[in-house]
C-alpha cells in the first residue's frame, strides 16, 4: 500500500511539471546592417536561415513535451488524471505548433515585402543613375522615393535622438557619441549649419529638422544636461549626508 501511494504521489508530481505551459519563442528580426542595405538579398537570406533554425527549434521543444507526456502517461496508474493531462498537453503542443507556424507566416510575408521594397528601390537607383549620366533630371517616381527614403531616415533619427535624451547627458559631444553609435553623424558645415547624416543611407537632415518628441533637438539637448546635472548633485548631497550620519 505504501509504495502504491509513493507511486501514486510521484505520478502527481510528473503531471504537474508536465502540465505547465511551454511559452512559444518570440522570433524577431535582427537589425540590417549598413552593408546589407546595398545587398539586401543577403540580409533575407540571413535571417531566413535564422527563423528556419528557430522554428526548427520551437518544433523540437514541442516534440519533446509530447514524447514526456506520452511517458508520464503511460507510467500513471491514475487513468482519470492521466488522461486529462494528456489532452490538455496534447492541446497545448497543438497551440504552440499553430503560434509558430502563423509567426513563420507572418515573418516570411515581411521578408518578401522588404524583398519587395528593395528590388524596386534597386530599380529606381538604376534609373537614376541613368538619369544622371544622361544629365537629366530624375522623373517623378524617384523624387518620390528619395523623399520617402529620406523622410523614414528622419524619423529613425528622432527615435534615436529621443533614445539618448531619455537617459543621463552632460553635454553636446556625449549626444553626439552616442548618436554616432546609432549610426548617426552629427556635423557643422557653416554654410548648412549642424547637419545629421544617417550611415546606411547616407542621408543628410538638417538639425532644426530632426525634432524628437516633437520638440527641437538643441532644447531637449540642454533640458536632459540639466535634469542630469541636478540629478547627480543631489545624489551627491544624499551621499555627503549618509556619510555623515554614519559617523
Amino acid at each position: 500500500m505504501r509504495r502504491n501511494y509513493g507511486a501514486q504521489q510521484t505520478s502527481k508530481e510528473q503531471l504537474a511539471q508536465v502540465a505547465m505551459p511551454l511559452e512559444p519563442a518570440p522570433f524577431k528580426l535582427g537589425e540590417m546592417k549598413w552593408h546589407e542595405h546595398l545587398h539586401p538579398q543577403a540580409y533575407i537570406e540571413r535571417e531566413l536561415a535564422r527563423l528556419n533554425e528557430h522554428l526548427t527549434q520551437q518544433l523540437a521543444l514541442v516534440n519533446a513535451k509530447l514524447q514526456e507526456v506520452a511517458q508520464v502517461a503511460t507510467a500513471n496508474a491514475l487513468a482519470q488524471e492521466r488522461a486529462r493531462v494528456l489532452e490538455k498537453r496534447v492541446i497545448t503542443a497543438e497551440q504552440t505548433l499553430q503560434a509558430t507556424e502563423q509567426q513563420f507566416q507572418a515573418t516570411q510575408m515581411r521578408l518578401r515585402e522588404a524583398q519587395a521594397s528593395h528590388t524596386k528601390l534597386n530599380h529606381v537607383a538604376q534609373q537614376l543613375a541613368v538619369h544622371w549620366v544622361q544629365g537629366e533630371k530624375p522623373g517623378e517616381p524617384v523624387v518620390a522615393l528619395a523623399e520617402q527614403v529620406r523622410e523614414q531616415a528622419r524619423r529613425r533619427m528622432e527615435q534615436a535622438a529621443a533614445e539618448v535624451l531619455e537617459g543621463p547627458l552632460h553635454s553636446s559631444d556625449e549626444l553626439k557619441t552616442a548618436l554616432q553609435a546609432k549610426g548617426y553623424l552629427m556635423c557643422f558645415d557653416p554654410p548648412k549649419g549642424t547637419e545629421i547624416t544617417c550611415q546606411a543611407t547616407g542621408t543628410r537632415v538638417p538639425r532644426d529638422q530632426v525634432r524628437p518628441n516633437g520638440q527641437d533637438m538643441q532644447d531637449q539637448m540642454e533640458a536632459a544636461i540639466t535634469r542630469t546635472q541636478t540629478q547627480e548633485y543631489h545624489q551627491s548631497q544624499q551621499q555627503t549626508h549618509s556619510r555623515g550620519v554614519g559617523k
